[in-house]
């Protein structure tokens, strides 16, 4: 099952979705810099990290291996607009 949502021009899919902790985040488009941030059920910030200018497309992989099975929320934002999406890791 995976995760696919929009940001302005930018076309994301997030995958696995569950996962055992290692999960992708495919970037099409244009983007100056995004911030990808993985927040806990209580909004607190787990971890966080920066891709800088992308020109057609990006592969980021995460590894959240070191994190507690659960419920997890991820957020991209490009400083204009954000989107956040659920993800549970099993």
């Amino acid at each position: 099952c995976a995760g696919i949502a929009e940001l302005g021009a930018l076309s994301i899919d997030i995958y696995p979705n569950p996962s055992n902790g290692q999960i992708v985040v495919d970037i099409t488009g244009e983007t100056e810099g995004l911030n990808v941030s993985i927040l806990d059920i209580n909004g607190k910030l787990i971890q966080s990290e920066t891709i800088g200018k992308v020109t057609s497309g990006v592969r980021k992989a995460i590894n959240l291996t070191s994190v507690s099975k659960g419920m997890y929320f991820i957020k991209l934002d490009d400083g204009k607009d954000a989107v956040t999406q659920k993800l549970v890791i099993q």
